[in-house]
């Protein structure tokens, strides 16, 4: 599982969407251990990114 909000909704059946009951699900799956973790990008993942906005705004008319 990824840090996707639309897997985590959907891993838990629910009638009604509350604040309340999505905290639950949330602390239910932090004492599981089974929260999704989120990807983050390496330095230099971000770096060659930063590049590619910076290729682009120079094309730019």
């Amino acid at each position: 599982m990824d840090g996707d909000a639309a897997k985590v909704r959907a891993s838990v059946v629910r009638k009604q969407k509350t604040d309340r009951r999505d905290a639950e699900h949330l602390l239910q799956l932090l004492m599981e251990n089974r929260f999704p973790r989120i990807w983050v990008p390496s330095l230099e993942v971000r770096h060659v990114r930063q590049l590619l906005v910076h290729r682009h705004k120079q094309s730019l008319p």
